[in-house]
This record gives structure tokens, C-alpha cells and sequence, in this order.
């Protein structure tokens, strides 16, 4: 692994720049096209992708209506573990498959 991005001005490193967090970066922001984003289909709507501080894409993850609530899909685009964490607290029992 390089280096760690270091920001051009004396702003203090964030942990996007340090690489302790994936920085997200939403497929659609709004649903037209951008400068920085190309116009989104339906399925684009929602899908965030997770990059390193080399601004390589580690991860893409999106949440959508399932038959028994919610499912959270994942989509690993690197040779590194992922691990899910479920941070849900107790009073809210989480049904984690």
C-alpha cells in the first residue's frame, strides 16, 4: 500500500484521506446528468461506491425492499475480506441473515 493522500492545503486529514474510512460516492445524485454524474436508469438509484484513499473502488453496496424487509447487497471489487457488522442496538433486534 502507498502513502496515504495528502490534501494540498493545511486542512486537517479526514479519515477518507488517511484511509481509515471508504470515502461513498452515490451512482445518481439527482436525475439529471452532471458534470460529475452521468444520468441515472432505475437501477442506478441508491448504489454507493465505497473507494480507498488510492480512489479505487473496494466496494459497491445498495439497500432495497425485500419479501421480509430489507436487503443490503454488497459487491466486493477487490481480494480483501469484508466483514458486516450489525451495530443495531439491543432495545432494536436485528434479523440478520
Amino acid at each position: 500500500m502507498t502513502a496515504p493522500h495528502t490534501p494540498r492545503s493545511s486542512q486537517p486529514l479526514t479519515p477518507y484521506d488517511t484511509g481509515e474510512r471508504l470515502e461513498p460516492h452515490p451512482w445518481v445524485s439527482s436525475p439529471e446528468a452532471t458534470d460529475t454524474s452521468r444520468e441515472g436508469d432505475s437501477g442506478d438509484y441508491g448504489r454507493v461506491d465505497f473507494d480507498d484513499d488510492e480512489a479505487q473502488t473496494v466496494l459497491t453496496a445498495y439497500v432495497e425492499r425485500g419479501p421480509d424487509g430489507y436487503v443490503l447487497h454488497l459487491q466486493n471489487h477487490q481480494a480483501v475480506p469484508v466483514t458486516v457488522q450489525d451495530d443495531t442496538p439491543e432495545q432494536h433486534p436485528a434479523c440478520v441473515s
